[in-house]
């Protein structure tokens, strides 16, 4: 079995891959031996709301959507955001776009062309918006 696991800021991942390799080892009867390898681990990261940058995304996709913006702790366990972060020395902003029914990653994942032509407007008032900082 292949078991992926998405960690949140200050999670280490080498730590949660000892921990799963004990539960898993601790739950299987004596007959059955269990092997875990370990592949790859990342860091996750999280933005601060107050972070200018990440006000500069919110009052850009606000104007270009027309919506107040909702904050999902999502994104921030893609490994090499918190890679870009820590060696940019600079805090990363992800602006999503899909939503919950474009199924993503799935077989029939989709993408709205108003999401895609609304986030290329949201793009452009956010280099605005980050030029006025």
């Amino acid at each position: 079995a292949k078991v992926s696991m998405r960690l949140v800021a200050n999670q280490d991942p080498d730590d949660i891959a000892e921990k799963f390799t004990a539960y898993a080892q601790a739950l299987a009867p004596d007959t059955v031996e269990i092997e875990v390898e370990n592949m790859h681990g990342g860091f996750g990261y999280l933005t601060e709301l107050d972070n200018p940058g990440l006000q500069a995304g919110v009052r850009a996709l606000e104007k270009a959507f027309g919506k107040e913006v909702d904050f999902l702790r999502e994104g921030g366990s893609i490994p090499i955001v918190k890679v870009f972060a820590d060696i940019l020395k600079a805090p990363v902003l992800l602006m999503g776009y899909g939503l919950p029914d474009q199924n993503a990653h799935a077989p029939n994942e989709n993408f709205s062309l108003y999401n895609f032509h609304k986030g290329m407007e949201s793009l452009v008032y956010f280099l605005d918006e980050m030029g006025q900082l």
